[in-house]
């Protein structure tokens, strides 16, 4: 199954100023994240994909998408054979104590104090691209394992034998 992006993330330098222009913009409320940063997300598909307003961490922070991978170590790997490079080393994804009663409060039996780790790498552009290992839990919330639809796959192929035709 390929990799799933599960969030985008848009640092900023004034987040309850960005919450509300989003919240605008997109028509949506905007949930505040059980992380223990200041970071607010709302839902922009059906299927899990999660955009995130969080506290800019330096200047030049770049809007980056995050992808979930199994394991964290290999695709960092992989990445690096392939010519990229980690921009941010690995790092974990703490639940604020409010966060984890919430959780406990609405998932009986749940009780994690991590959302997963992450790491973010440079593609051979200079790209950034966000990595995640969830947690079990984690996984289920974003709906990780729910595969591309037959009727997306079957559009791609075509695409895919159409693009072959063309000339480099």
């Amino acid at each position: 199954m390929p990799q799933k992006t599960v969030v985008v993330s848009v640092p900023v330098d004034d987040v309850v100023n960005a919450v509300k222009f989003y919240s605008t913009l997109l028509g949506i409320e905007f949930a505040r994240s059980l992380s223990q940063e200041q970071s607010f997300h709302a839902p922009i598909s059906n299927d899990g994909l999660q955009l995130t307003v969080n506290q800019r961490h330096y200047p030049g922070e770049p809007v980056t998408f995050y992808i979930a991978v199994d394991d964290l170590a290999a695709a960092i790997n992989t990445a690096q054979q392939q010519g990229g490079k980690v921009a941010v080393q690995p790092f974990d994804l703490p639940v604020h104590a409010q966060g984890r009663a919430v959780i406990r409060a609405n998932f009986p039996g749940v009780n994690i104090d991590s959302l997963g780790r992450a790491a973010e790498i440079e593609d051979p552009s200079g790209n950034r691209i966000g990595l995640i290992q969830f947690t079990a839990w984690s996984r289920s919330e974003f709906q990780v394992d729910v595969p591309l639809s037959a009727p997306v796959l079957a559009k791609h192929n075509t695409a895919i034998t159409h693009g072959k035709n063309f000339a480099p």
